[in-house]
């Protein structure tokens, strides 16, 4: 494998890690902005004793809360996850690359041909660079478990709410 091919799978690792973490960011907010709107929602509708269209009223504002949260949380993120912001979030956190991965990924992503001798001293220079910076450097395991589990925390207490929740709060999140 030659040293451009190993800095471009260095740069899909970084670029896939950034997405892993945008996934389960945009899940969090996602469940959390499920369980915020419906326990607002509840509370609301309590105090009008739940009329019909207060509750189709409420059903549709949980959907639109629901479509913002994962355009904006979900979507928008990953669309604007590209390779070159990878490598611009790499080098803000690194910068003691000098910006040679933003070189690289510049002259490769331009077409340069297979035989450019410039980019392979370039990708070499950079491995040896990037040896102690690890994409998960970047993105550490205790944030991606921190965000899963927020994100699955909020799904469980929604799930208990409408499955099984104490009073007007379960009624009102089963009737959402």
């Amino acid at each position: 494998m030659s040293y451009r091919d190993e800095l471009s799978s260095y740069v899909a690792r970084l670029q896939q890690r950034l997405r892993l973490s945008a996934w389960l960011r945009g899940a969090a907010v996602f469940a959390g902005t499920a369980l915020a709107v419906t326990v607002t929602l509840v509370f609301a509708l309590n105090l009008l004793a739940f009329p019909a269209r207060g509750v189709t009223a409420g059903r549709l504002v949980m959907l639109a809360a629901l479509a913002a949260a994962g355009a904006l949380g979900l979507a928008l993120p990953l669309a604007r996850l590209t390779r070159a912001r990878a490598v611009r979030v790499a080098e803000s956190a690194n910068p003691e690359l000098e910006q040679r991965l933003t070189t690289f990924e510049e002259r490769a992503g331009a077409g340069a041909d297979r035989d450019d001798l410039f980019l392979e001293l370039l990708a070499a220079d950079t491995l040896a660079h990037t040896e102690a910076i690890a994409p998960a450097s970047l993105v550490p395991k205790n944030r991606l478990f921190a965000l899963g589990g927020a994100g699955f925390a909020c799904l469980a207490v929604l799930v208990w709410m409408i499955a099984a929740g104490p009073g007007y709060l379960g009624y009102g999140a089963s009737l959402l």
